[in-house]
């Protein structure tokens, strides 16, 4: 554990200061921190932003974006009125730091409200949250600028109280290139959506002659066209319910999101990722709206799986269209009787190449499908990527909220290490492997929109057993899916 002393770090914070405005807020891979900025700085810098969720703000080695100063480390503690009686017997600050001036840093340990032994860590951690609430108050009632406070978790009962200064934060605000990203990739989301039903009707049509079921006379595309006209609305569909649950999530807490989809070539789209416009209160509200949007899409695409499946396999149906197998969920093509994995297929994550009597193709089996069943399928697979804890899908987002940032990026390593046996295969699941890799290489090296995002205020709160089981359940769930 580091010696911090608030005398020697506000030494170093005018020195820091005078590196000038960057212009930006956070550095990435293509903005590094300033050559002259002190190796001291720049490693206390580099050691809390690997310690906590922060990204790495400039405002950590004392580079700021706002005229306003930052209030000195004693103002905020008087401020915060911590050394009262009643916030010692929840929070007992043992150090602080100060960053470059512009951050200032508590470190303590959480205690019961009696000021007695720990009982409870989760209920004790709860106190503290609740407190969070307090001190926010009272150092907006004292202080002339806008001051905002994080919780951020230590080891066992440890915990770090920071005060940033808000307009050091980088908070999404609804902005018009924002706007217009989001409404150009809805453009190709749509068109993507809709290219589906003629990807499907021509693989159809590629292994069945067209004097075995088409006609030509009535349509370019076949009389089976009718069937599959519906596809792209009903892709559309798992896409806008999941967006449409998540803005309402987001209101129950108090939030304004913004959201993105994301267009896909092999599946119409892949979802869409959402960013704050403004600072997350908790982990419940960063699960919350990240479990809304992919949990509704897969209730509404096993609905659509589940009356396609009834549709096709009913007495007298007409079912022209065939779907690769390799294209659809484990699960549901189990369900239509295709018993996978085979023997000598790869298991982990991959469908097998059972042998079909008649219309089988390079990418195995072809299924009867209708549009509701095609589009069923398609959701299933796109819920079940969102649901993996790839950094910048959904998964990722729940998995570090509800069992904490280790977990997830373990989590993450073994996902990653999944898609990457997909990638080889020279098939469509090969193909939307690539696809699902390339989107998180592009969130993650090219711009990820939550990377920038700040962590929840009280990041130390637990979710509850609840939400962690719900999270474990829906993990679980994706990876039967797939």
């Amino acid at each position: 554990r580091r010696a911090t002393a608030a005398q020697a770090t506000e030494a170093t914070a005018a020195e820091a200061a005078t590196a000038g405005d960057p212009g930006f807020k956070v550095y990435s891979v293509f903005n590094f921190p300033p050559d002259d900025i002190s190796e001291e700085v720049s490693w206390d810098a580099y050691t809390i932003v690997t310690e906590t969720d922060f990204p790495a703000l400039t405002a950590f080695f004392g580079i700021g974006t706002a005229n306003a100063q930052m209030p000195t480390l004693a103002r905020v503690r008087e401020a915060l009125c911590l050394d009262d009686v009643e916030t010692r017997a929840i929070f007992h600050v043992e150090s602080t730091r100060s960053y470059g001036g512009r951050v200032h840093e508590f470190r303590g340990r959480f205690v019961a409200a009696q000021g007695g032994p720990i009982i409870s860590e989760d209920a004790a951690s709860e106190q503290l949250g609740a407190l969070l609430v307090q001190l926010q108050t009272r150092v907006q009632d004292a202080l002339s600028v806008p001051v905002e406070l994080f919780l951020q978790p230590g080891e066992d009962d440890e915990a770090y109280l920071f005060a940033f200064l808000r307009e050091d934060l980088p908070i999404s605000e609804p902005q018009e290139a924002t706007a217009l990203i989001s409404s150009c990739l809805a453009l190709l989301t749509v068109a993507l959506c809709n290219s589906q039903a003629l990807t499907t009707l021509l693989s159809t049509q590629d292994i069945l002659l067209p004097g075995d079921l088409f006609d030509f006379s009535d349509s370019q595309l076949g009389p089976d066209a009718e069937f599959v006209w519906p596809l792209g609305p009903l892709l559309l569909t798992t896409l806008l319910s999941a967006t449409a649950a998540r803005r309402l999530s987001a209101g129950l807490h108090c939030l304004e999101i913004s959201q993105i989809p994301l267009p896909s070539v092999t599946a119409g789209h892949l979802g869409s990722v959402w960013v704050p416009n403004n600072l997350l209160p908790n982990q419940r509200a960063n699960f919350d709206v990240a479990v809304a949007g992919p949990f509704t899409s897969l209730l509404v695409s096993f609905a659509l799986a589940a009356f396609g499946v009834w549709s096709v396999q009913g007495s007298g149906a007409e079912v022209p269209l065939r779907l690769p197998a390799l294209q659809m969920p484990f699960l549901l093509a189990a369900a239509l009787g295709y018993n996978l994995p085979a023997a000598g297929e790869q298991p982990l994550v991959t469908l097998a190449k059972p042998e079909l009597p008649l219309q089988t193709s390079l990418d195995g089996p072809l299924v009867p499908v209708d549009a509701v069943l095609s589009a069923g399928s398609f959701g299933l697979v796109v819920t079940a990527i969102n649901f993996l804890p790839l950094g910048g899908f959904d998964g990722y987002t729940m998995a570090r909220a509800a069992f904490g940032q280790r977990t997830a990026a373990t989590l993450e390593f073994v996902s990653l290490g999944a898609m990457c046996l997909e990638i080889s295969r020279d098939d469509q699941r090969g193909v939307f492997a690539n696809e699902v890799v390339l989107i998180w290489m592009l969130q993650r090296l090219l711009g990820n929109w939550r990377d920038e995002a700040m962590p929840p205020k009280d990041s130390l709160s637990s979710v509850g057993s609840e939400r962690q089981v719900l999270g474990a359940a829906l993990l679980v769930v994706s990876a039967l899916i797939l």
